[in-house]
């Protein structure tokens, strides 16, 4: 666990990361929102995100996350772990996952992080195609939405 009253983690996010690079999984409760940057930073360090809710990042980023979440997260959903008779343990959950599993997961995770970062296209060079990344994926998400609205249909 990442202890932040001992690290200061608002103010050295390198603390924070350096726990998430040596975790398996990375917790992801909801918080003030549905939605967490943690996420992001969970996934960016190639840390597996336990989610609770599905309106956490399942419905919330869907342009940039595949649609079969299993192959990169965990979903515990939140009232099995407490308002239940058999209320599920998150280390028994977690400790469930095999070493070749989370390999695999880890794996997609690594796939799918240029669709997660902004790239900076100006120190190209040779031509080299590189993969769309989060803006890329943004635009053409925004475009799509757009096009299919009733409103854009009636033009």
């Amino acid at each position: 666990m990442v202890n932040c009253a001992m690290l200061k983690c608002s103010h050295r996010p390198e603390a924070v990361m350096t726990e998430l690079l040596k975790a398996n999984f990375c917790l992801q409760p909801s918080g003030d929102s549905p939605t967490r940057r943690s996420t992001f930073d969970a996934l960016i360090a190639g840390c597996i995100p336990v989610f609770f809710r599905r309106d956490s990042a399942y419905e919330q980023y869907t342009w940039h996350l595949p649609s079969d979440p299993e192959t990169y997260s965990v979903f515990i959903a939140e009232e099995r772990m407490v308002n239940s008779r058999k209320a599920l343990k998150i280390e028994d959950v977690l400790s469930s996952y095999s070493q070749e599993k989370i390999r695999k997961m880890r794996e997609k995770i690594v796939e799918i992080m240029p669709s997660l970062l902004y790239m900076n296209f100006a120190e190209k060079d040779g031509g080299e195609i590189f993969p769309r990344d989060a803006f890329d994926l943004s635009i053409e998400g925004m475009l799509r939405k757009v096009m299919s609205s009733r409103f854009w249909n009636r033009l």
